[in-house]
């Protein structure tokens, strides 16, 4: 009996002993596996900050608000009565704050009368203004162009700002510098150089600013009747025409034969001393030898 239970007791203990021992070993791995998780999640978490910050966009630079662009129009209207459309383009330019820079008309009895504008108005009005043209007769055609130059306009300003800079660091070395005449040339010639390229890309500037601040219009008026007189000319009247064109042509060939022989007579001159030179020449050696003779 004592021996039974004595078997008993050891087996007992001998069994807390072994689930002692099953938990001691599975607590480390329960703990490293906790310790995993949580720096897996701290990974986690650090890596979805970062992809965060990777995600935030860059800040841009702010684009320019004054956009540069270049609008043109070519348009082509018949009219009817081709002298109130023309007052009627005046008018209309004037009113939308532009101006005509250049105009030409052409047409006689029994043909039908043509006129070509170029119309400069500001940007603001350029719709407006084309609008309004296209209402004074029938359109015929009409084309439109425009042309970004905003990223041209300011890299050209940046250009010319640091060719500024440029310039005044060259100006400030020849004022410091004591060295010989040869460096202080090639200052000067470095000098020339920037001076030049600024000046080149300040004209390309003040082209472009006119050309975005100032949109063109090419306007062209065709009549749709032929043109009739209020008057037919007489018979005098074509005769006086007759006679001062003649009186005109006559003027001009005698200018052209003017100023072809003044540009003839320097020629002239120099072939004829040239070939009296020899002539002169031997007349005089003859006459020394017949007084030598005598």
């Amino acid at each position: 009996m004592p021996l039974r239970l004595l078997v008993i007791v050891c087996v007992l203990w001998f069994a807390g002993c072994g689930a002692g021992i099953e938990d001691s070993a599975k607590s480390p791995d329960g703990n490293q596996s906790t310790r995993l998780a949580a720096l897996q999640q701290s990974g986690r978490s650090s890596n979805s900050s970062k992809t965060d910050d990777s995600v935030l966009p860059a800040p841009a630079d702010t684009p320019p608000t004054d956009r540069k662009v270049i609008h043109r129009a070519t348009m082509t209207i018949s009219v009817t009565d081709f002298g109130e459309a023309a007052s009627r383009v005046e008018s209309l330019t004037s009113q939308h704050g532009g101006f005509i820079a250049r105009s030409q008309f052409g047409g006689y009895s029994g043909s039908t009368r043509r006129g070509h504008w170029t119309l400069r108005v500001p940007v603001a009005q350029y719709r407006t203004l084309v609008n309004a043209l296209s209402q004074i007769g029938e359109l015929q055609e009409q084309r439109e162009t425009s042309e970004e130059v905003t990223a041209e306009f300011f890299d050209l300003e940046a250009r010319v700002r640091n060719k500024q800079q440029e310039e005044q660091r060259l100006l400030d070395h020849l004022d410091q510098t004591t060295k010989g005449l040869s460096e202080i040339l090639i200052i000067e010639k470095e000098l020339a150089r920037v001076r030049s390229d600024v000046e080149r890309i300040q004209g390309r500037l003040k082209l472009l600013a006119d050309q975005t601040s100032l949109s063109t219009i090419d306007l062209t008026l065709t009549e749709i009747e032929t043109f009739v007189p209020a008057e037919s000319p007489t018979f005098v009247t074509r005769w006086q025409r007759t006679w001062h064109n003649s009186l005109e042509t006559l003027v001009g060939i005698g200018q052209v034969i003017v100023l072809v022989a003044t540009a003839m007579f320097p020629w002239l001159l120099t072939i004829a001393l040239l070939l009296l030179a020899p002539l002169t020449a031997n007349a005089l050696r003859r006459r020394w030898l017949n007084a030598a003779s005598q």
